[in-house]
């Protein structure tokens, strides 16, 4: 059984479908989609689906890809930082096209 307290990586595709609100999908995890109202809430979806994804692995004797791995707390923080950036530099961006 998946340990929750463990730090899995893998990436998702958040996107706005025309009824609206978002849906979270992931290409090296078919089974997992979820959708929220807001991103904030289909990105904090995407946590459960993910988890009900790895007990479906499991009761099928399934593995989870490669791709999807554990990292290590050094990895993780690099992660976090680079993504700070990548979020900066989105508002910023956003703020510079809406003072024009």
């Amino acid at each position: 059984m998946a340990v929750k307290n463990t730090v899995y990586t893998f990436t998702v595709i958040l996107a706005p479908p025309i009824e609206g609100g978002f849906t979270v999908t992931c290409e090296e995890l078919p089974e997992l989609v979820t959708e929220g109202h807001s991103e904030e809430e289909a990105l904090l979806n995407t946590i459960d689906a993910f988890f009900t994804t790895i007990e479906l692995y499991e009761d099928l004797g399934r593995t989870l890809p490669n791709s999807i791995r554990k990292k290590s707390a050094a990895e993780l923080k690099q992660v976090v930082q680079k993504e700070n950036v990548r979020r900066y530099f989105k508002r910023m961006e956003s703020k510079f096209k809406g003072d024009k």
